[in-house]
């Protein structure tokens, strides 16, 4: 987060520092999921016509509730538990709006076991 904090604030003086931690961090991340996304399409298990606004999407479900809380220090830290409750309920947004119904099935089942470990 620290680092967040300094690339986003130092972005506008330096623009080289927001666009490496942009191109290092973010976008690989993007590509990454991009080829998780085609490959659950291929699977038969999602439906995404724009991969790359899907991704984009996935990593700002993923924040979840907490992280503008704990940007502003308003948060100090957030739990295990409540991480997993956080990262379940993206996963159910991004499986409804994108997953075949047999998917949605299968995540709901795997997240109902994840959340109660």
């Amino acid at each position: 987060m620290g680092i967040f904090r300094i690339c986003a604030a130092e972005s506008t003086r330096f623009p080289d520092i927001g666009r490496t931690f942009f191109e290092t961090g973010p976008r690989v991340m993007s590509e990454q999921m991009i080829s998780v996304i085609k490959r659950g399409e291929a699977a038969g298990d999602l439906s995404v016509d724009q991969p790359r606004i899907a991704a984009v999407q996935f990593f700002l479900l993923c924040r979840g509730p907490f992280f503008y809380p704990v940007l502003f220090q308003v948060m100090e830290g957030v739990g295990q538990s409540q991480r997993m409750r956080g990262m379940a309920e993206g996963l159910r947004t991004f499986s409804a709006r994108y997953g075949t119904p047999a998917f949605t099935a299968r995540m709901e089942t795997a997240l109902e076991a994840l959340v109660q470990s």
